[in-house]
């Protein structure tokens, strides 16, 4: 999700007809993670999934997101290869849906499942099809209750009865392979935004587990666990895109995350934090090197959706301008998920670009000045604002639903700029708005 702070941006824009607003102090922010691991190889780098034979044919490795297309991937070599006798599985989550289609093969080959570092949601569920189930030392299963998410114009009564028949009918099949039943119902107790890690005894006591410990074949990715987070918790859009637009900040991540995972546990938030800190604070370096199309595509889409915050909840909209979008939001639901989703999707296309197309050169403080300043004449010179939006621009929560109309409407004047000026501010708008040097 993205968290940036345009407020600065706004008040050094209105600045020229305004005053009150304080020039922002010089902080670089959150810096970049030195680099303290080597870039992985190519073939580490993870993708949706992946799947693949190991110890001659004997197991099968399931690495990624739980989709149709993943298990259809997975049902396909079970179909092609009968020798198969072991199911790694390393994932965190996705569709049950995806589980149904591939259940029944899974169950009826009476394979063993095993877990070499972390299995979480729908996966927990896909490890509990193994007739033997082994968990080593130090692996994980994360478990929490289904959710239905982004059905459209489904009444929310209808999506609850849905949501309840699914989380039933897990709960029911858990039973069904040996589960005790409330170890069950508190798996589908836990709220969807987050995961209950039972201790190994706990999965043992309660049935998940039939064997602690044990080998397994070495994954595809080597020998070195910390590469399988790759494919757990760091597999997902935003954080594959950072790993291709800043390899060596994203091995040093994924070191800093395995030392405070095997400090702490998975249960810890401290990993998550770190990511979010490391996403957050790349977002200005990405944006300033940004070929022009990619920086314009995330400058709309930033604009998009802080209009779409200001229709549906003004307050909210005044939030994300300071930098905590939705936190304590008063939106729905749905439609905070279906933001919080958008701007984590405008954030990962924004990584994919630079990690793909030539970088440009950041622009100059000095250019970026020069550049503020043609901008500001151009606004006030159309009229832009005036100065009755000077208290509001002193004080935003007197009116925040206009405060970020403004801000929608400088955004789209930057927008407007001829070259070479609109893309030096949309590459400085973040960057020096953070106080970067």
């Amino acid at each position: 999700m993205v968290h940036v702070s345009l407020r600065w941006w706004l008040c050094l824009l209105t600045a020229v007809l305004v005053a009150g607003c304080q020039m922002p102090q010089r902080d670089s922010g959150a810096a970049p993670l030195a680099s303290t691991a080597a870039v992985p190889p190519a073939q580490h780098s993870p993708g949706p999934y992946r799947v693949t034979l190991l110890a001659g044919g004997r197991d099968v490795e399931f690495l990624g997101e739980i989709s149709i297309d993943s298990v259809a991937a997975l049902q396909q070599v079970l179909v092609t290869h009968p020798e198969v006798r072991v199911l790694q599985l390393t994932s965190p989550g996705g569709r049950r849906s995806a589980v149904n289609d591939i259940w029944l093969t899974l169950v009826q080959r009476n394979l063993t499942t095993v877990v070499p570092l972390f299995c979480a949601s729908a996966c927990a569920e896909l490890f509990l099809a193994g007739k033997k189930r082994v968990l080593p030392e130090g692996a994980v299963l994360g478990f929490h209750q289904s959710h239905i998410r982004f059905v459209g114009a489904i009444e929310a009564e209808a999506i609850s009865l849905v949501t309840a028949a699914s989380n039933t009918a897990m709960a029911d099949r858990m039973v069904e392979r040996g589960v005790d039943r409330s170890f069950a119902q508190r798996a589908i107790a836990t709220p969807p935004n987050s995961f209950w890690y039972p201790s190994a005894q706990e999965l043992r006591t309660a049935g998940v587990v039939t064997q602690l410990g044990g080998g397994f074949a070495v994954p595809s990715t080597g020998a070195d666990l910390a590469l399988l987070l790759d494919w757990s918790i760091f597999n997902s859009p935003v954080e594959s895109a950072y790993h291709s637009a800043f390899p060596e900040d994203y091995a040093a991540l994924r070191t800093a995350a395995w030392k405070t995972i095997r400090r702490e546990s998975f249960a810890s938030e401290q990993p998550a934090a770190l990511i979010a800190q490391a996403i957050r604070g790349s977002i200005a370096r990405a944006l300033s090197v940004a070929s022009d199309e990619a920086a314009a595509s995330f400058v709309r889409g930033l604009t998009a959706g802080i209009a779409f915050v200001t229709r549906s909840s003004p307050e909210d909209c005044f939030a994300f301008f300071d930098g905590d979008l939705l936190t304590d939001a008063t939106l729905d639901t749905e439609s905070e998920e279906r933001i919080g989703a958008y701007y984590t999707q405008l954030t990962a296309a924004l990584f994919a670009a630079v990690g793909r197309e030539p970088r440009q050169r950041p622009p100059t403080r000095a250019e970026y000045e020069a550049a503020f300043e043609r901008l500001a004449a151009r606004v006030r010179s159309k009229g832009v604002f005036d100065e009755r939006d000077a208290p509001v621009m002193a004080d935003p929560e007197r009116d925040p639903a206009r405060y970020c109309g403004l801000a929608v409407r400088l955004m789209d004047a930057v927008l407007q700029e001829p070259p070479p000026g609109r893309g030096i501010l949309m590459r400085g708008m973040l960057l020096y708005a953070a106080g970067q040097p």
